[in-house]
């Protein structure tokens, strides 16, 4: 093993520094705000809002779609939806067809609730789901 090859292996396998040498650390709160905001901007939407379009013999009404910053890992994000549907059975095939829906890899129920002050008595419930692209 070379010595240039020992040193890559040591440099890939080094922590990030938090803060570049020589960058105060108000540049380096800004450029993290920057890379914040390009990662926003960077959100398959599209694709994603397709992918949460129930099929026509599942009654569901979407209430909210709100995309989450912090991903586990590079590649991937979250994603929470708001929505309602008629019964318990309608919710549980809801969160089945997201979590087999691409770019989905992953979807479960986070909470639920029935709407008591409805006649119809709706479930209200919450489904976080995470993608890669």
């Amino acid at each position: 093993v070379s010595a240039r090859a020992a040193a890559v292996a040591r440099a890939d396998t080094a922590p990030a520094p938090a803060r570049p040498p020589g960058w105060s650390g108000e540049e380096a709160t800004r450029v993290r705000a920057v890379n914040a905001a390009i990662a926003a901007l960077n959100v398959p939407l599209a694709a994603i809002l397709r992918a949460l379009a129930p099929p026509r013999d599942l009654r569901i009404a979407l209430l909210s779609v709100q995309t989450g910053a912090g991903a586990a890992q590079a590649g991937a994000g979250s994603v929470n939806i708001v929505a309602e549907a008629p019964s318990s059975a309608e919710m549980a095939r809801y969160v089945a067809f997201v979590a087999e829906s691409r770019p989905f890899v992953t979807a479960y129920l986070v909470r639920h609730e029935v709407d008591e002050t409805t006649a119809e008595r709706p479930f209200r419930f919450m489904v976080e789901a995470r993608w890669s692209e």
